[in-house]
């Protein structure tokens, strides 16, 4: 039989090393991401921006779908592939196709509104006058706020 004292030294010795070897490779893992997955591109970005109302849809929708596999006769391995494939398309088209179009859509996914877009670059051939004027007063406004944002 052992000790109280075989326990406490083996405990202190054996397992904090072991938690401590543990930490030590999740931050080197957390470091190898940082160095080596640190970029960007445009499938990506669609992905971060769609994440979010993908994860409020997945609730409802595989269980809309799952109400009307379920009482097929189908074995189960293929009933869970059917609902977990339908379930991330319907998820992307329904965020593609109502989500990320209106500000009061992307307001209900949580999502940030979507800003109107300004002309840059353009010749004043391209525009008309008052078209010159908005863009000129809206340029002139971003400045400004960026200045009072400065100071």
């Amino acid at each position: 039989m052992r000790s109280d004292a075989d326990l406490i030294n083996g405990f202190t010795s054996g397992v904090v090393l072991d938690v401590f070897s543990r930490w030590i490779w999740v931050i080197a893992f957390l470091g190898l991401g940082q160095q080596f997955l640190n970029w960007t591109n445009r499938v990506l970005s669609y992905l971060s921006e769609a994440i979010y109302p993908h994860y409020i849809l997945h609730y409802l929708i595989p269980g809309l779908i799952g109400y009307y596999i379920a009482g097929l006769g189908w074995p189960v391995e293929l009933k869970y592939l059917t609902i977990l494939s339908l379930t991330v398309v319907a998820s992307l088209l329904a965020y593609e196709f109502l989500g990320k179009w209106t500000n009061v859509t992307r307001f209900l996914f949580g999502m940030k509104p979507k800003r109107a877009s300004t002309p840059r670059n353009v010749s004043a051939n391209e525009l008309g006058e008052s078209e010159l004027a908005w863009a000129c007063s809206t340029k002139r406004r971003r400045s400004t706020q960026l200045v009072n944002r400065i100071v």
